[in-house]
């Protein structure tokens, strides 16, 4: 959904996180503020290493802003760059 000015936009969440949780016809509906160019461009630059991941089967998760928490051999490990985190990731074994 877009809005044309910023103030429905934070109207429309604040009122959506005091109700809790919306439905329309039985599907809840879930908003999101968007993320800035900038932000979208820092989250995409980890796409590599979740692809690595993905396929050596280790977990893990992007969280706000732009940060990689993955789990391996009983470590929780949190990486903001991107490179840093590829080069572990490529040097991972495949987990179990």
């Amino acid at each position: 959904m877009q809005f044309l000015r910023d103030q429905d936009k934070e109207r429309t969440l604040t009122s959506a996180r005091q109700q809790g949780t919306l439905r329309h016809e039985n599907n809840i509906i879930r908003l999101y503020p968007d993320y800035s160019f900038e932000l979208q461009q820092k989250r995409r630059r980890f796409d590599e290493t979740k692809k690595i991941l993905r396929e050596k089967r280790v977990e893990y998760g992007l969280v706000y802003p732009a940060r990689l928490l993955l789990k391996h051999a009983g470590k929780d490990l949190s990486y903001t760059d991107p490179d840093e985190a590829r080069k572990y990731a490529e040097n991972l074994s495949m987990a179990t």
